[in-house]
């Protein structure tokens, strides 16, 4: 007799469980059944949104572990969230992008590092910028690239990281770099964003030559 597992249900009471281990508080529990959820959706590659997978990290960061959290975020913003073995079209691949960047530059917050955050609080702007660049029905680019919703963006970033004067420029960067649509080189922005604030750090913790 040949017995046939619903993939699907079973993923589908693994998540539950998870959820309700987390909400009850037990993370430990809920992080071991978020991971034998994102096994079964990468075994059988189902479809889900990306901000479920999202939550193994944040939980690893909640109970003291940084480092394997930031391996998750990592691992999907790289190579993609489980279950995405057949190719997306050029928008959802770009509102997974978005979902993850989101969330590592709030895992990033919540660990303290805030420069690092800001980076991934740009990439989030540009990949919705870009899905909707590729899906009009996303919303309207126009208002997107404005200098008023980029300083929206940028500025609360920045005050985290206590960077506030470096708006202007940041602004401008992005200003220009939007223009470019689905030529734009992300990694060379982050580049030049992160270097803009090394410079700041120097500028605020000089390194004082002995006498």
């Amino acid at each position: 007799m040949v017995i046939k597992v619903n993939f699907r249900t079973h993923q589908q009471k693994l998540l539950l469980s998870a959820q309700e281990a987390e909400r009850a508080g037990e993370l430990l529990t809920a992080i071991e059944l978020y991971k034998g959820f994102h096994a079964d959706v990468s075994e059988s590659s189902v479809f889900y949104p990306a901000e479920i997978f999202t939550r193994l990290p944040l939980l690893l960061l909640e109970v003291g572990r940084e480092h394997d959290g930031w391996q998750y975020f990592h691992r999907f913003i790289r190579f993609g969230c489980p279950g995405r073995s057949q190719p997306l079209e050029p928008s959802d691949k770009w509102l997974d992008r978005a979902v993850l960047c989101d969330k590592a530059r709030l895992f990033l917050q919540r660990a303290g590092h805030y420069d690092r955050a800001v980076l991934y609080g740009v990439q989030f702007y540009i990949a919705r910028c870009l899905a909707v660049y590729h899906c009009r029905n996303l919303g309207q680019l126009g208002p997107m690239r404005s200098q008023r919703a980029i300083s929206g963006l940028v500025r609360p970033l920045l005050r985290k990281a206590q960077k506030e004067n470096l708006e202007p420029a940041m602004v401008s960067e992005l200003k220009d770099a939007l223009r470019l649509g689905p030529t734009l080189d992300i990694n060379r922005l982050m580049a030049r964003l992160a270097i803009m604030i090394a410079i700041q750090n120097a500028k605020n913790h000089p390194i004082t030559a002995a006498v």
